[in-house]
């Protein structure tokens, strides 16, 4: 018990007040020591939760200012104050504002702050679920991903006019709730289980359990990139070589998205969907999973970022971090990302029309092999009417591609998957 509590205080050393007098303020009065500092056991403990390596300018009024490199202070920086009222201002040291406020401190209270916030919103139901919430939701976060492609098209209204652009925390638990109803009432867990998977990737979703939804329609992949965790320069790189990708003209298929991309991201075992429109400022993370971001627990919820790069850090630094102080070579796969480029094609009448097209190939298909036998008799009697135009003995259907062979090839050369990999 004695060395697990050893264990324990070792862990919480760089964030116990005790031990962060290195990081405290300097003093503009002089007569303001470090003994002071301790009879004052106050003031603000900061909790940085932007980019690892960012450096900020910490501007108390009329008292101090201190600049803060937070990679070396592992991302907590107290700041002693005397009991009272202060206006703090922190910046970028571009000058960019990063936050600002009043902050009342009272006798021993230590007030904490979290700043620096990749994104500048974050909404979730009030109930606070996310996949975790249920008993097989472990496992379900590429699943979900790949029904709130489908769930979003209908809720954005994106296959007509579209009604909006911004997902809301009751449209995340629609997701959460609705796509782990289909899970499991279609024993998904089970077939992970009998396959021997613990988790899925995209591809295996939308193999696998298509059937879930084939009602709504059908997705597929229209690219897919791999990248590195390096820097998280790879992640917007890849974002926005996807998001430029071009959509499907009308008329094919695929639905009119108004410039919405839908983007899974996977670094097993976690799955997330992005929605990213450049030319609408869209830049949102849809996440079903529970997760801590500084000190605070997020519920299934959808996270709203001001501009690629905010994006892009978001998922480096919040969402798919690497352990700190290991080489990235040593890490191999393990520093891989994979990044799919999603397409709903909607259940439509247009979609019924081309099943029956479908359907009326294959009678004419029938009666053509039926004439061709018939067409064989006659020949086998002296008759021509099973030969080609040039008198070779054959059939109607080795001499025409059907209508569904005509599609089915059309579809391949339009929507023909593409794969890059960025060093």
């Amino acid at each position: 018990m004695q060395k697990k509590e050893e264990k324990i205080r070792n862990n919480l050393r760089h964030i116990l007040p005790s031990n962060m007098l290195r990081n405290s303020r300097r003093r503009e009065n002089p007569e303001d020591d470090s003994a002071q500092e301790l009879a004052n056991d106050c003031g603000v403990k900061m909790i940085w939760c932007g980019g690892r390596d960012a450096v900020t300018e910490v501007h108390v009024a009329n008292m101090c200012q201190e600049t803060v490199d937070w990679a070396s202070c592992d991302g907590f920086w107290q700041l002693y104050l005397t009991p009272g009222t202060f206006h703090i201002e922190i910046t970028m040291r571009s000058g960019r504002p990063v936050w600002s406020g009043e902050v009342s401190i009272k006798e021993e209270e230590w007030r904490t702050l979290e700043i620096g916030h990749l994104f500048a919103s974050c909404e979730q139901h009030a109930e606070k679920r996310s996949q975790f919430s249920f008993p097989n939701g472990r496992s379900a976060c590429s699943f979900l991903c790949c029904y709130a492609t489908i769930a979003l098209h209908e809720v954005l209204g994106l296959g007509s006019d579209i009604a909006r652009t911004e997902v809301s925390g009751e449209d995340v638990m629609r997701v959460v709730d609705e796509g782990m109803s289909l899970f499991e009432d279609r024993d998904v867990s089970a077939l992970l289980r009998d396959l021997g998977m613990e988790h899925m990737s995209v591809e295996e979703a939308i193999e696998l359990c298509g059937h879930a939804w084939s009602d709504k329609g059908a997705l597929r992949i229209k690219e897919t990139f791999w990248g590195s965790l390096s820097d998280p320069s790879s992640i917007m790189h890849l974002i926005q070589e996807a998001s430029s990708s071009e959509a499907r003209p009308p008329g094919s298929g695929g639905s009119r998205n108004h410039g919405i991309k839908f983007l899974c991201m996977t670094k097993p075992p976690e799955t997330v969907l992005m929605l990213v429109a450049p030319s609408l400022d869209l830049y949102s993370v849809l996440d079903t999973h529970t997760r801590t971001i500084g000190t605070s627990q997020y519920p299934a919820s959808i996270y709203r970022c001001r501009n690629l790069e905010d994006l892009a850090l978001l998922l480096w630094t919040n969402f798919f971090p690497l352990p700190p102080g290991i080489d990235i070579e040593e890490l191999g796969a393990y520093a891989m990302f994979e990044l799919v480029l999603l397409e709903f094609i909607p259940s439509s009448p247009a979609a019924a029309h081309l099943s029956s097209r479908a359907a009326h190939a294959e009678v004419m298909e029938t009666e053509e092999d039926a004439a061709a036998q018939d067409g064989g008799a006659v020949e086998a009697a002296g008759g021509s009417e099973g030969r080609r135009e040039d008198g070779v003995p054959g059939t109607q259907k080795s001499r025409r591609r059907t209508a569904r062979a005509r599609e089915q090839e059309e579809e391949g050369e339009e929507g023909e998957d593409r794969i890059v990999v960025l060093e």
